[in-house]
């Protein structure tokens, strides 16, 4: 995030800290796509959080972007296939009363397929969404004072002639 960023933020119609967490998100997959698709550690936090949330898994849908999100999404499920592949089950006996019990629940997962659920479950968040979690705490920490709705994340009024002035005049 630059100054012109910030600056850009507040003088736009709205919440000046939804304005900042959207470009923050857009930037980082940005980034994801044509500079850090290769590097073992993003990938790795990727295949942790089993790839990403509907919205930003949207957000990788546009032009241009295939080859990242292929590279990105062959490798979630490279993963997958391979934890499937040594899942281990374990059944019950067909008459027990936790075989009854779990036929009464169909929701939850059976005991012969927990561990798999478990194992095949996001272990991490997001890497998108964790990026405006990020900076909104940096700015709180940080906002200098006499910037309106940037340290408390609310949207604040704006002037008519434009959006926040040094000393808020």
């Amino acid at each position: 995030m630059s100054l012109c960023d910030l600056r850009d933020a507040l003088t736009d119609l709205g919440c000046a800290m939804c304005h900042l967490k959207g470009k923050v998100v857009e930037r980082h997959l940005d980034g994801l796509l044509w500079e850090n698709v290769n590097k073992p550690r993003v990938r790795g936090d990727i295949r942790q959080s089993r790839g990403f949330c509907h919205e930003h898994a949207w957000g990788l849908a546009w032009d241009g972007a295939s080859v990242g999100v292929v590279i990105i999404m062959r490798d979630v499920l490279q993963h997958m296939l391979k934890t499937l592949k040594h899942a281990r089950f374990q059944p019950l006996p067909a008459l027990s009363l936790r075989h009854i019990q779990e036929s009464l629940d169909p929701k939850q997962p059976s005991t012969a397929t927990a561990e798999l659920v478990a194992r095949l479950s996001p272990q991490a968040p997001c890497p998108a969404c964790v990026q405006p979690e990020t900076i909104e705490k940096v700015f709180r920490r940080s906002a200098p004072i006499g910037l309106p709705g940037l340290a408390t994340g609310e949207s604040q009024p704006r002037p008519a002639g434009g959006g926040w002035r040094p000393g808020g005049r």
